[in-house]
């Protein structure tokens, strides 16, 4: 499963199902975003995800920037966005 939750609002935005873990995932993942805000991201947007090989991979990179959004991969961040990031996490919590 691959999933957007908006972390202000506490909802999930949309998500994709899948048997298999091939990058399919988290690419229609990245459409079904888009399509449920109507391709209106707020300028200070910010997609985090974890450092697994779908979020690393350039072409996924690409697609994100295309969308306006901005990534973060928290492993790689500064303590700052570790702390935002450990406060994201907790409103995951369902």
């Amino acid at each position: 499963m691959s999933c957007v939750k908006d972390a202000a609002k506490k909802e999930k935005i949309t998500y994709h199902l899948s048997t298999s873990l091939d990058m399919n995932i988290v690419y229609v993942t990245l459409n079904k975003l888009r399509q449920a805000v109507n391709h209106e991201f707020h300028p200070r947007a910010i997609l985090h995800s974890d450092q697994g090989f779908h979020y690393t991979s350039p072409l996924f990179q690409n697609k994100v920037k295309e969308l306006g959004l901005t990534q973060l991969c928290p492993a790689r961040e500064t303590f700052g966005i570790m702390r935002r990031w450990k406060v994201f996490l907790a409103t995951l919590k369902i």
